[in-house]
């Protein structure tokens, strides 16, 4: 109200100027004056509350930016990469901005002037040269979708084994954008997890996911998440969470990341996805009018712990020595037989996508995190099933398409392993897998020489059984353990 009165005094004492100047005799009538005195003023006055209603937007919207981005923590041999960037963000418990509003600020960042990008560093993002981006913790940007009341949630997060029909309504669920909510970018950081990736929330707030995401050095990265989920389903494993392939609106990457990390983070993304020469044939109108890139939509599984830290942590020697039946190496107990029976399955699983990049100490984890004893853990409420390894990170496999052996001093199996696999010989994974896949938007850059090679593996993995049966007669089968048991004391043993 304090600016209407200044303007309207203003005006006021202008008009009180003019009618002493203004001679006598060309004066009009008192009455005439008097209205027309009156009119101005009451549109000076409209006049006065619009500006005023415009400057009170202008601050709300000025409350929502803020002048400090993220802190990106700096990575190895960076220098000073962890400089603050000019570049305002948004940041709240979730985050609301218009889609219109958001790609106008990535607008600004992609164009603004930073420090380092791909245009100005030969090796920028490099390991020799790469920084590190925190993201924020909230939920993340809100996204434009109206939300389908009518699908339930059907993905349970502490649900490590679900039926093939709990499995299907899950990726069903994950599969529709209806159900995501909240969208934002994943830290980046060099010692962790290097990669480019998202975090979806969906209308249930227990319910996210992971994108994996095509990207400059790792291109078929969500292709071999998806492929390497099919082969887990293949040889009932069920030790990959459940993943869905989805064509995500290249708009809302862009507006997430926009309104909440700074603008190097921005132009990184720009440069390594969506236009460099590798990866930008992959965003295409998989929608009809909308600009879209399929990803790896995987369900973020509760209470998952690196193996070291849980009840199914063993030393090298003691896997070297249990998996090889010449060893003559017996189980101190329960826990650790079932753990041998779990590494077991992941060296099988491995081997057959040709996954190069775990070891016992890294990519490598498990439900449960214990103390002593090892099986008596609180997070066991939660949970429907004992602990047991959940298979994480595949987006590194099925790129090598030579052939490899397995380990000869690795003869030790599940035997229920060994059938699903021994169903799988000849050509039948290949053309299983060719079935299971996307039919849109995956053999477009996913090389059949990948599928081939993973059969190659799963018919020299069988051979290679076979052999340590014949070698070994019964003892190449590990002890099966009923799963409710593995609470039970050690006494009786």
């Amino acid at each position: 109200m304090r600016l209407t009165w200044i303007v309207t005094a203003v005006v006021g004492l202008l008009l009180c100027v003019q009618l002493f100047l203004v001679p006598t005799g060309v004066r009009r009538s008192h009455s005439t004056q008097d209205d027309e005195v009156e009119t101005l003023f009451r549109e000076v006055e409209k006049e006065a509350k619009l500006v005023e209603q415009v400057i009170r937007r202008s601050k709300a919207r000025a409350v929502v930016l803020t002048t400090r981005p993220p802190r990106a923590t700096t990575g190895r041999n960076v220098g000073d990469s962890g400089k603050k960037s000019d570049q305002p963000y948004f940041a709240s418990e979730e985050d609301t901005t218009p889609l219109k509003e958001a790609l106008r600020l990535h607008h600004q960042k992609a164009t603004a002037e930073v420090e380092e990008s791909c245009t100005k560093t030969p090796d920028f993002q490099s390991s020799r040269h790469f920084r590190d981006f925190e993201a924020p913790k909230h939920a993340g940007w809100q996204l434009p979708t109206e939300q389908n009341e009518e699908l339930a949630t059907t993905c349970d997060p502490s649900n490590y084994e679900p039926s093939a029909e709990e499995l299907s309504e899950c990726v069903s669920f994950l599969s529709d954008l209806r159900n995501w909510k909240y969208l934002r970018p994943m830290s980046s950081i060099l010692s962790k997890a290097r990669t480019i990736k998202f975090v979806m929330q969906t209308s249930d707030p227990a319910v996210k996911a992971v994108l994996k995401i095509p990207q400059f050095k790792f291109v078929v990265e969500p292709y071999s998440e998806y492929a390497s989920f099919s082969i887990d389903r293949l040889l009932n494993l069920r030790r990959v969470p459940p993943t869905a392939w989805v064509a995500v609106p290249v708009d809302w990457l862009r507006a997430s990341m926009a309104v909440l990390m700074p603008s190097e983070y921005v132009q990184w993304v720009e440069c390594f996805v969506f236009n460099h020469k590798q990866t930008k044939n992959h965003v295409k109108e998989w929608q009809p009018g909308v600009l879209s890139i399929y990803v790896s939509v995987q369900l973020w599984m509760k209470d998952v712990h690196e193996l070291r830290s849980t009840s199914l942590r063993l030393s090298k020697s003691v896997v070297e020595e249990g998996l090889d039946p010449a060893s003559g190496y017996g189980a101190t107990s329960k826990i650790e037989t079932w753990a041998l029976e779990e590494t077991s399955d992941l060296k099988v699983f491995d081997f057959i996508i040709a996954n190069q990049d775990r070891t016992l100490l890294k990519n490598t984890f498990a439900v449960g995190k214990c103390g002593e004893p090892p099986w008596d853990c609180d997070s066991f409420a939660d949970l429907k099933r004992v602990p047991h390894m959940v298979f994480l990170d595949q987006g590194s496999s099925l790129v090598a398409v030579r052939d490899q052996s397995m380990s000869s001093t690795v003869c030790k199996f599940r035997k229920r392993t060994f059938e699903a696999a021994r169903q799988l010989v000849g050509k039948a994974l290949s053309k299983a897998m060719e079935q299971r896949l996307p039919r849109i938007g995956f053999f477009d850059h996913w090389d059949k020489r990948q599928t081939a090679g993973a059969q190659t593996r799963l018919n020299s993995l069988v051979e290679h059984i076979k052999k340590c049966k014949e070698k070994y007669g019964a003892n190449v089968w590990l002890d099966t353990i009923p799963e409710q048991s593995i609470h039970a004391s050690d006494d009786a043993q």
